[in-house]
């Protein structure tokens, strides 16, 4: 499941993205625990692609990308609404309690 979600992220950023949206894989589970290590193994291989592409290619400077690492709280606060969630949030690991905790209904203004 791990390496699907690596290769879907790694596909959507270095394949194109302008053409399509990003997809929104979330990863749930029971455990807080194998939530968070299954997105520390996720975070660990993204990095390495990253390194390994950047030794085969001329380095691209990509003045969007966040460090992952910097903002890693737990719990994950999501937002109220499903609607609500952004690029930011995917793909998201989390623990089925923090999802049922978004509102999948359309907020009505």
């Amino acid at each position: 499941m791990l390496f699907k979600i690596v290769g879907l992220e790694h596909a959507y950023q270095h394949l194109g993205h302008a053409n399509t949206s990003r997809p929104r894989q979330l990863f749930v589970t029971q455990s807080r625990v194998l939530a968070s290590k299954v997105k520390e193994q996720y975070l660990r291989y993204m990095t390495s692609i990253e390194l390994l592409s950047s030794q085969l290619e001329e380095p691209v400077i990509e003045d969007d990308h966040d460090d992952e690492d910097d903002d890693e709280e737990w719990p994950i606060s999501l937002p109220r609404y499903y609607s609500d969630l952004d690029d930011s949030h995917f793909p998201l690991f989390a623990t089925f309690s923090q999802v049922c905790s978004v509102s999948f209904l359309l907020r009505l203004s």
